[in-house]
Order: structure tokens, then sequence, then C-alpha cells
């Protein structure tokens, strides 16, 4: 059966893939193989060829004495020479390496699809204006552009000092980029989880498929994974009966479960007269049998006074506290904070359960009614 992140892949908006590019494109050995390669092209030795050519008037040597004969009683001209003057070519299995792999580097700043300008869009495009510079080079403008170079021709390379982090790069682009597999992509986001110059939209995606991957090792079976939207949910589950639904950017308030149920803040803004405005967690994971809710707040960055964990415990606790009402309606009502950098443990006996992205499979388990085995705290 495809994992969870492999079905969602073919999302139409290509977040995914986008995600990847973004990391690979920040990721220093992507700089390092640019580096290898403008190395590579400084030293890389031609090739010689042998090509017959016939001239009038002048010659190559070396002259092909037998055919020149032939050649002049066939035209009746004494002034023909057929030659076989050695070429030197740059077209070689290396140089053809060098420029698949720069040649999809500078395919990331497309796929990065960048709207705003920032910090990120910024080192992205410079990976790939020189990536394109490279690729201008004199010794390459002769060079065959290929999808692909045979394993065997990349490791008899190796000798060419640098050449592995040009083929490593063309590997991980294919695996990652091209192929999307799961763990190749995993490998490519998680050590920089989109840090805090990244997209934050980017990383709450990223921890809405990770809390869907750790439900699938709970036992969990997706029955729907969606186009990324706020109509339906990100994701459908179910397990012996139970059913689980993952809402992205949706108002508690938004559910069918809520009809009827009065928000807190939205009575505090009646009161105050002021434009009715709901409350957006980041996520809402919404359980039927047992019947919970579980509020999901995922903080990228910090502020001058608080860490990210700290914002997000206490916006979980606004949340917690607009639905003191619809806690009459579930079994239980938790929040989960996921933020990044956080060196908290989830603990299963809090109402705000706090973890860092590594953590996301301990929190949903201290948050989630049927692994914990006990109702959420009560809301006063």
């Amino acid at each position: 059966m495809p994992s969870v992140l492999e079905k969602l892949f073919g999302l139409r908006s290509g977040e995914i893939r986008r995600l990847v590019a973004v990391n690979l494109a920040l990721d220093p050995e992507t700089q390092r193989m640019l580096e290898a390669a403008k190395s590579l092209i400084e030293s890389a030795p031609p090739s010689s060829v042998a090509a017959e050519a016939e001239i009038i008037g002048e010659f190559r040597p070396p002259i092909n004495w037998a055919r020149t004969v032939v050649r002049r009683a066939v035209t009746a001209d004494p002034s023909r020479f057929v030659c076989r003057p050695i070429e030197k070519r740059y077209d070689t299995p290396l140089t053809r390496l060098i420029v698949l792999a720069l040649r999809k580097c500078s395919e990331l700043t497309a796929i990065a699809r960048f709207q705003e300008s920032g910090p990120v869009e910024a080192r992205v495009k410079q990976v790939g204006d020189e990536a394109r510079a490279l690729r201008a080079s004199a010794k390459l403008s002769g060079v065959a552009e290929v999808e692909w170079i045979p394993e065997p021709v990349i490791r008899g390379l190796h000798r060419y000092r640098g050449v592995d982090r040009v083929a490593r790069f063309v590997r991980r682009f294919r695996e990652a980029v091209d192929d999307l597999t799961p763990e190749d992509v995993r490998q490519t986001i998680e050590p920089r989880i989109l840090g805090p110059s990244a997209d934050a939209r980017l990383f709450e995606l990223l921890v809405g498929f990770r809390m869907i991957d750790a439900l699938t090792s709970f036992g969990y079976e997706p029955t729907q994974l969606r186009l990324i939207g706020h109509k339906v949910p990100l994701a459908a589950l179910i397990r012996a009966g139970s059913r689980l639904e993952l809402w992205w950017q949706r108002s508690i308030w938004s559910l069918p479960a809520a009809a009827g149920v009065p928000s807190r803040y939205r009575l505090i803004t009646d009161a105050a007269q002021m434009a009715p405005a709901p409350l957006l967690p980041d996520f809402l994971l919404l359980g039927a049998k047992p019947a919970q809710l579980v509020i999901v707040e995922v903080k990228l960055t910090e502020d001058d006074e608080m860490t990210a964990d700290r914002r997000g415990i206490a916006e979980a606790m606004a949340y917690l506290y607009d639905a003191a009402n619809y806690a009459e309606a579930v079994e239980s009502l938790r929040a989960l904070v996921v933020a990044w950098n956080s060196k908290a443990t989830p603990s299963p006996g809090s109402l705000v359960v706090v973890t860092g992205a590594p953590g996301i499979r301990d929190g949903l388990a201290a948050v989630l009614a049927p692994e914990v085995g006990e109702k959420g705290g009560p809301i006063s």
C-alpha cells in the first residue's frame, strides 16, 4: 500500500514538490555542488576525435593519401586532400553529468514558485542564477543535454575530484524532486525543517503531513486525502470504527458539530461591538467514537518577548477558552503545540501538549483519547 506521503504528493497545488525544491536549494551541499562543478569545468579534459574531412587548396594532417588519390581521380582536382585531423571536443560523459546537474539546479527556482520576495526567495534565486551562469561556459556550449547518466558511467568518473558532489546532487534531484520518494523527501527537508527564515505556511503543511503519517502508525487508515483547501478535511482516517478528520486553517465554529454552540471570543467581540472574526487554529483534529477535538497550533518563529513554543501555548490556551462551551459536546478537548526548535517533552496529562517537529508522533499519542485512555482536563 502506498504511504500517506506518496498519496499526498499527487496534490495539484504542488506544495510538497515546492517544499523539497526550496530545501534542496538551501542545502549547503547544493552550494558545494556548484563549487565542484565550476572547478570541474575549468579542468575538464577534452576528448580527441579524428574526423575525416575533404579540404580544397590546403590540408590538415594527417592526410589519408589513399582516399586523397581516389578523390582527385574522381574529381580531376589535384588540390583536394582527404584529411583526418584530430579535434578536441568537450562533449564527454563528465561534462554531460555537469550540464545535467546545472540544468536541474537552475530548475529549482521555477519549482519553488515564490510569490513574495524575501531572504529565502533571494537565496533560491541566487542558486539558480549561479547554475545558469556556469551552464553558459564556453566549454559546455557543445555539450549534449541528457536526462540521466547511467550509474556505471558515473562510477567511472570518480577519478575526477569533486564529481561525487555533482553525481550526488543529480541523484537527490531525481529521487526527491522528480520521483518524490518519501524517504528522500524526508532526508531533504528534515535537516532544516524549514528554518525560521523560511515560509511558515510550508512548515504548517509539513506538520500536517507528519501528523497524518503518525496517525497511520497508530493503525488509522486514510479513507480520503484531498486537495489542500479549507472546505474539506485535509485527510479522513478510520481505525476499528473510530474516525478522525484533520482540518487545516478551519474555525471550530464552522464545523457542523459546533452549530448552536456559543463562542466565548464571539460573545466578547459582540459585546464590544467589534466586527466578527473567528479565531483560526492551524489544524483541527476532530474525532468520533470517542468524540474528541484536538486543536493544533504550529509555530515557526519567535518574537522579541516569547519563544515559538511559548507563543504557541498562549494561543492554544486562547483557543481552548474560546471553545469551552464546545467541550460539553465531546469527551476530550485538548491542544497540541508544535513549535520550531522546541525542546519540550510531550506530557500525556497536560491540557496543552508541547513538542518540537521531531516529536509529533509522541505529541499526538499524548492528546488522543484512544491512545491516552483518559479525557482532557476541565476548562473553567
